[in-house]
């Protein structure tokens, strides 16, 4: 699932690139964290980004030692920005 998710962000079907990635998330393990980085991106371009906050919220406590900390730092300042009211 996380290949088809990425490969389906990466051809802008955000959509179904959301639908995969969450089976990604819901099923945990080593996947999840660079799952969740690439959801929040596809919420990003779904111009959902209170959607993106959440997920980047509540996952970045436990990412400190993560590769993705870095992606997902950026996924909630890009959040952050797109939010109506900022």
């Amino acid at each position: 699932p996380l290949l088809a998710g990425n490969r389906f962000y990466l051809a802008g079907d955000w959509a179904n690139s959301v639908k995969w990635l969450k089976q990604v998330v819901e099923a945990g393990g080593a996947d999840a964290t660079q799952a969740e980085h690439w959801l929040a991106r596809a919420y990003l371009q779904l111009k959902q980004p209170a959607e993106a906050l959440a997920i980047v919220d509540k996952l970045l406590p436990q990412a400190a030692k993560s590769e993705f900390l870095v992606d997902l730092k950026m996924d909630r300042a890009d959040a952050l920005y797109d939010l109506p009211a900022r």
